[in-house]
């Protein structure tokens, strides 16, 4: 890649070769139908892939003013699972000097014993993917809860489908695709009689 930051196009096409992202008429577990199913873990399990998306990512971080001041003397955290592969390879490309995860804990997340965010501590918040906003809000309350500094936040694939009030924490994607999803009676996919295939798992 002659480029120093990936553009949509690559990302897309990488999602696409990995089938990370497909393209079609879907039904979800919820009953909603979509026309874009995303699976990172897909794209991710390839190591070449993950390094290039990552590196990605980490330039962005690079190029803002709170993270640049702050390098190498800060920690990168993500939520279990999708987030940790991200949170390795961006801390690994910024040099972090740590790079950590939350756990499940019941209906919320907390850090495992001996890894707290320490009080003041710099914070850079990654994960894969983001859709409805929750486990990035959940992630942001257990990080100040405990008194860490988010600086910056991330996702590899911007997905949302709906508003993320994060304040004045810079925020950074590789690609945003559109979250359209219709309920069956009122589906364009159905109406244009594209076939219908059934996906286990959420998106």
């Amino acid at each position: 890649m002659t480029d120093i930051l990936l553009s949509q196009t690559e990302v897309f096409e990488m999602l696409h070769q990995t089938q990370a992202l497909r393209e079609g008429h879907f039904a979800l577990p919820c009953g909603e139908h979509a026309r874009y199913f995303i699976q990172m873990p897909l794209a991710l399990r390839h190591y070449r892939i993950t390094k290039v998306l990552c590196v990605g990512l980490s330039r962005l971080f690079r190029g803002c003013r709170e993270v640049a001041t702050t390098l190498p003397h800060c920690s990168v955290i993500a939520p279990p699972s999708g987030g940790i592969p991200v949170a390795f390879g961006v801390g690994e490309a910024l040099q972090a000097e740590q790079i950590f995860w939350a756990e499940q804990d019941g209906g919320g997340y907390r850090f495992r014993q001996y890894m707290e965010v320490k009080k003041g501590g710099k914070c850079i918040l990654v994960d894969d993917v983001l859709r409805t906003g929750q486990t990035l809000r959940a992630m942001m309350d257990l990080i100040l809860g405990a008194g860490g500094d988010i600086i910056a936040a991330g996702v590899l694939v911007d997905q949302r489908m709906r508003e993320l009030e994060l304040g004045d924490i810079p925020f950074f994607s590789l690609i945003q695709i559109q979250a359209d999803r219709y309920q069956p009676d009122a589906c364009p996919l159905c109406q244009a009689e594209i076939p219908l295939d059934e996906v286990r798992e959420w998106i």
